[in-house]
């Protein structure tokens, strides 16, 4: 398993309206073979697990807020972490 800190900006959290957020993920992910029988003919990112996250504050103080897993955020960004295509790139990215 691979990790990384994937830091993002302007992520949509919640679908259909417009919150978001910025901040840090920490991003565990492993790399999957060539599958050239199913059309897969590259490496590609796999198991890509969120396993923490930080929020950056607004303002003048520069603030960080450390989310925990049973926040109601949390599931919120995670899934929206996951949803963007960003991120599997991020990890091919962070493994070449």
């Amino acid at each position: 398993m691979r990790t990384f800190t994937y830091y993002f900006d302007e992520l949509s959290i919640l679908p259909r309206y417009a919150v978001y957020a910025a901040g840090e993920a920490d991003i565990s992910y492993n790399i999957a073979s060539p599958e050239p029988d199913v059309g897969i003919f590259e490496h590609y990112a796999t198991d890509i697990s969120i396993d923490a996250i930080v929020i950056y504050g607004h303002g003048h103080n520069d603030s960080k807020l450390n989310i925990d897993a049973d926040h109601w955020l949390y599931s919120h960004i995670e899934q929206a972490l996951l949803d963007d295509e960003s991120l599997a790139y991020a990890c091919m990215e962070d493994a070449s």
